[in-house]
């Protein structure tokens, strides 16, 4: 498990380490802010959720309940979120880029852009290495952090001539051989296969389309670029909230009963 955790590490870290010995400064820098948009965001909601994952589904195994089920569901709960913020961030990284890190670094927009196809990928099963974990397969996360840092890495060298941009598509290549890998050994350890897991996210990808889509067509009567970048986020988020929720409402999202319960709750008077 340690030398698990230390490839994670080395392997989401491998951008700059490998940018910092074969490009530049200048490279370096700008790479890291679109990445870093990213990852914020990433362990905003799902790295956040991960240190109860492992218990939880632990504590399903003790209970004799259906761990592969208990997977299935927690993946679809956190996708409900991830894949429609990241769909929407496709489009407004400009504003967060800008709001965040101020506009000398307009240069990593493309890159944090096509970094959220590589999130997207990450998100399908967030909690692979948890799941493995409580099947007593430490090895096979071993194994799949190997596979996982080798492909990235060389992905990262061999585009490093074709520009940024094309590090950071390597980059979304390399998620799509996690998800590959980590559909194999998840099938192996519970008999779930990569078309279950896509029946699951339907929705949530139904409604990050939505929400792409709503926002992209919007872009044709507002100039987000021409906005203060935070006027431009509080517009973009007045908007796909309310989106957000139609879309899990009508494609019956896992998130569906969970968020309108919460809301309910935090209407009642008196209530906490």
């Amino acid at each position: 498990i340690t030398l698990s955790k230390t490839l994670e590490s080395s392997s989401e870290n491998s951008s700059d380490l490998i940018l910092g010995r074969l490009a530049n400064m200048n490279d370096v820098g700008i790479f890291s802010r679109g990445l870093g948009l990213i990852l914020f965001l990433q362990n905003l909601l799902v790295k956040a959720v991960s240190p109860v994952a492992l218990p939880h589904l632990a504590q399903v195994k003790r209970e004799g309940g259906a761990v592969g089920e208990a997977y299935l569901q927690a993946v679809s709960l956190v996708g409900a979120f991830a894949l429609p913020l990241f769909a929407v961030v496709n489009i407004a990284d400009y504003s967060m880029i800008h709001a965040l890190f101020g506009d000398q670094w307009d240069q990593s927009v493309q890159i944090a852009s096509a970094l959220t196809f590589w999130a997207m990928f990450q998100a399908l099963h967030c909690f692979m290495r948890q799941a493995l974990l409580t099947a007593g397969k430490e090895r096979w996360v071993l194994m799949y952090e190997v596979v996982s840092f080798v492909s990235k890495a060389a992905l990262i060298v061999l585009l490093i001539p074709r520009g940024l941009e094309s590090v950071a598509w390597g980059i979304v290549i390399s998620g799509a051989i996690d998800f590959a890998m980590a559909s194999l050994l998840i099938y192996l350890a519970y008999g779930i296969t990569p078309l279950q897991v896509l029946q699951r996210m339907g929705s949530n990808i139904l409604v990050a389309l939505l929400c792409w889509t709503v926002l992209k067509a919007s872009t044709v009567y507002l100039d987000l670029h021409a906005m203060n970048p935070w006027l431009a986020l509080l517009v973009i988020g007045a908007m796909m909230v309310p989106v957000w929720l139609v879309g899990i409402h009508i494609t019956r999202s896992p998130a569906r009963s969970l968020v309108f319960e919460l809301l309910g709750k935090w209407k009642r008077p008196g209530r906490p």
